[in-house]
């Protein structure tokens, strides 16, 4: 922020300090728009545990409620993949370590991997007679000294399991069984199929073949095999096989069939339109399971209906959060959720039969018309109909009566709100973008752009014509440079990227784009995905990294993610005075005025005192002794309200102000005080 020749805030704090100033509150993580994302459940550590994007939810009351589980020696993360052996117990995360417990989960250890080659890409995990075994992208190893050393066991593997004390894989027309800890295989051939699945009891191997609605069957070792159609398969994407007491599970799509010959016929067991089953764990009294919608559902007796059990469990998220007519809108992977008046719970919008449609989405509203994906709705919500062309759009804005779609290298508009669409990709390339895009944003009414002519572009009509901003020279000095965030802070131009000669970057111009200074960009290991700008205040969603906020355009960071389970975020929204985060760590909140109070380190013989603050429908400002201008500036820098004739106090009505940070500045003369306040709707 520009000084002046006195700066003084008094609730509010001073900007050109903020990063200096602790911040005393921290995210609340809040309930899930759906039940969760879980990836693996299994039974150890005195209950159900299941893993998660998160890490590890545990149940102690029989899968009744879950709490986030971090055992002593396991490092808080994602998990992929746990195999329980015994009291054994081994985790994979996402950062491709692994640990282990001999305690049946209640403490781990570390195993060692810094002796395997690199890049380590890990698919399976295995216990197999005292030895830890890990499939890769390059072969199988094994250890039995937690990581000290490493053996190679065989070639490359895939489908990796440890079954009746031996050891099983499958490859594109083979599935192979090894007796002696896979340094020997024996080849179960079944010509020309692709191995999705299989199961393995006894001398009976049963084979699901990718994109085929039918599973291969042997009764003899995988001697020879015989089909065994399937009655009632939607679709090829099976998932696992799942044994309940002598009945047999498979799941094909959104029906469930079973078996109680092992396979040599099947029949339709059950089916539910909200939610398949898969990801299945079989306990002693009931079938535990993940459905589709990634929640946990339970049956006691092994028969539908399975009942939802997701209690506590957190894990799923958002993929944006949008705050639209006073309602918290939560597009998802597994479709649209809002937010209950209670602000307790997610009610899901049922957008079937286009669900499938929203994997990634964003939500807006234009002219009376809710527009998420390619569906719009007319009626607030209650019937959908897709877009002309069939295209699901990511993240939403109006630029000059144009209604925009973006994503990183993507941009369309729609003159039709959001009816139908055209490309606005075309119209960056011929107006001098380049041969590609590589990232645009939208900010007040205007889209910007970077593309591959080194050049920032932006068009005032949504993506229809872009005119070049800047010199396309001042970028020689990058070498082959990516850009994946572009956006415009009052007068500041910021770009983030990486180039081999530059490494990880923040470029800002505050000339238009002619001149470009190099910054340390918001998380030295991760990207921005996505930030707001509130009168000052930068804050940045970057994965990883998290939530971090700046005071000053982007010259200094403070981080701000105190209460996140991990620092990853990816979407920030405002809602009602609070802040709204959601990534792979979940969805949280937390007051917008955590932002501008707290106390300053600079004492001043003069105050702007601003109270209430946060106000919903009244405030004050009062400034003993002061006369002068009084002016109300929104997020936008636009003018709200102004009162030249200000006398030591004065009372406004914020009925009309939506919610949001605001600046209020008193003048006269060479005296400037600036104050910022939250208001609540």
């Amino acid at each position: 922020m520009k000084p002046f020749i006195k700066t003084i805030l008094a609730s509010a704090i001073l900007l050109s300090s903020f990063s200096q100033t602790p911040l005393f509150a921290q995210w609340a993580l809040v309930n899930s728009p759906y039940p969760g994302w879980v990836n693996d459940i299994d039974a150890f550590a005195g209950g159900y545990v299941c893993a998660t994007y998160q890490g590890m939810y545990r149940s102690t009351d029989n899968a009744q409620s879950w709490a986030y589980f971090v055992p002593p020696g396991f490092s808080q993360e994602g998990v992929k993949k746990m195999e329980v052996s015994g009291t054994s117990v081994l985790l994979l995360t996402y950062s491709e370590r692994l640990y282990f417990s001999s305690d049946s989960g209640f403490s781990f250890q570390e195993i060692e991997t810094t002796n395997l080659p690199k890049p380590l890409v890990a698919y399976e995990i295995c216990i197999y007679n005292q030895y830890v075994y890990l499939e890769t992208i390059i072969a199988l190893y094994r250890t039995s000294n937690l990581g000290a050393q490493w053996e190679k066991v065989s070639g490359q593997v895939r489908n990796l399991r440890q079954i009746d004390g031996k050891l099983y894989e499958s490859s594109i027309n083979k599935i192979r069984v090894s007796t002696n800890g896979g340094s020997i295989w024996t080849d179960l051939i079944v010509s020309g199929i692709d191995i999705q699945d299989y199961y393995v009891s006894g001398d009976t191997i049963l084979l699901i073949q990718r994109n085929k609605l039918y599973t291969w069957r042997s009764v003899n070792g995988g001697q020879t095999w015989q089909q065994s159609a399937l009655p009632n398969a939607y679709n090829s994407n099976f998932d696992y096989f799942l044994r309940y007491n002598q009945r047999l599970f498979l799941d094909v799509g959104y029906n469930i069939l079973a078996s109680d010959d092992m396979g040599a016929t099947w029949f339709n067991f059950g089916n539910n339109q909200d939610f398949s089953y898969t990801r299945c764990l079989l306990t002693d009294n009931q079938i535990i399971l993940r459905g589709s919608d990634y929640g946990i559902y339970r049956s006691l007796n092994g028969n539908p209906p399975f009942e939802l059990s997701s209690k506590g469990l957190k894990a799923g998220y958002a993929n944006t959060l949008r705050s639209i007519n006073g309602n918290l809108y939560a597009p998802s992977f597994r479709g649209l959720y809002k937010l209950t008046v209670d602000e307790d719970s997610w009610e899901n919008q049922m957008l079937n039969p286009y669900d499938s449609l929203l994997e990634v989405n964003d939500i807006i509203f234009s002219i009376g018309r809710l527009i998420i994906g390619n569906l719009h709705s007319d009626d607030n919500g209650q019937t959908w109909s897709p877009s002309n062309d069939g295209y699901t759009y990511k993240q939403f804005a109006n630029a000059n009566g144009s209604l925009v779609s973006y994503e990183n290298s993507q941009c369309s508009f729609s003159n039709t709100n959001g009816q139908s669409w055209e490309s606005g990709d075309f119209w960056f390339t011929v107006h001098g973008g380049g041969d590609f895009a590589m990232a645009f944003n939208c900010i007040t009414d205007t889209m910007w752009g970077i593309g591959e002519a080194k050049r920032v572009m932006r068009s005032g009509n949504g993506g229809q014509t872009w005119v070049p901003q800047g010199d396309s020279l001042s970028f020689q000095m990058f070498d082959y440079p990516w850009f994946n965030y572009i956006t415009k802070l009052d007068n500041r131009l910021v770009l983030e990227g990486s180039s081999d000669s530059t490494g990880h970057k923040l470029w800002v111009s505050d000339d238009g784009g002619i001149t470009w200074t190099p910054k340390s960009p918001p998380s030295q290991t991760g990207y921005i995905v996505q930030s707001i700008y509130q009168n000052g205040i930068w804050i940045t969603a970057c994965s990883p990294g998290g939530v971090l906020i700046s005071y000053d355009k982007g010259e200094t960071w403070t981080p701000f993610n105190t209460g996140l389970l991990f620092d990853d975020a990816s979407f920030i929204g405002l809602h009602k005075g609070e802040i709204w985060v959601t990534g792979v760590s979940g969805t949280y909140r937390r007051p917008l005025n955590d932002l501008v109070l707290g106390t300053s380190a600079l004492e001043k013989p003069l105050s702007l005192n601003i109270s209430p603050n946060p106000a919903v429908s009244a405030l004050l400002i009062e400034c003993k002794g002061i006369k002068g201008h009084l002016k109300i500036f929104d997020n936008l820098g636009r003018t709200v309200y102004s009162n030249n004739s200000f006398n030591d106090s004065t009372i406004i009505d914020v009925h009309q102000f939506p919610s949001g940070v605001y600046r209020a500045v008193v003048y006269n003369g060479n005296l400037h005080l600036e104050g910022n306040f939250i208001v609540i709707k």
